[in-house]
């Protein structure tokens, strides 16, 4: 990023690159304000940002619990992150492509149901068997 506003250390005065003159004190104090106003703004929206644990098309496994004639049984699968996305309530939801399917899920319970590793999936998997 190149400098907008340099100090001219011969007339003692500030040069304003953009508009190539040199403005007065009251423009300079009217851009100071203007970019502490902005400063604000951004500062308010990284503070409100939200940062997401996944990517679109990130490798994952999901620990699914599985009932076969009244037999619960677990299982992992790979599969891949789809789509991210806010519904009109301001709720994320991803979707995960596996085996053909999307299945949606909730933002908020990303790290009890996908994992970034197999090694992650096979501890909750243990957990879940009770090994």
């Amino acid at each position: 990023m190149s400098k907008r506003f340099y100090f001219d250390e011969f007339s003692e005065d500030i040069f304003d690159d953009e508009i190539q003159q040199y403005p007065s004190n009251q423009t300079i104090c009217n851009i100071l304000n203007q970019q502490q106003k902005r400063i604000a703004e951004l500062e308010e929206q990284l503070k409100n940002a939200i940062v997401l644990p996944i990517s679109v098309e990130q490798e994952i496994y999901c620990v699914y619990e599985t009932d076969i004639n009244g037999n619960i049984d677990y299982t992992i699968d790979k599969g891949y992150i789809s789509t991210i996305s806010k519904d009109v309530h301001d709720v994320w939801f991803y979707g995960i492509y596996d085996s053909g399917l999307t299945y949606w899920h909730l933002l908020q319970d990303f790290n009890n149901e996908v994992f970034t590793t197999k090694e992650e999936a096979q501890a909750k998997l243990e957990e879940l068997k009770g090994e």
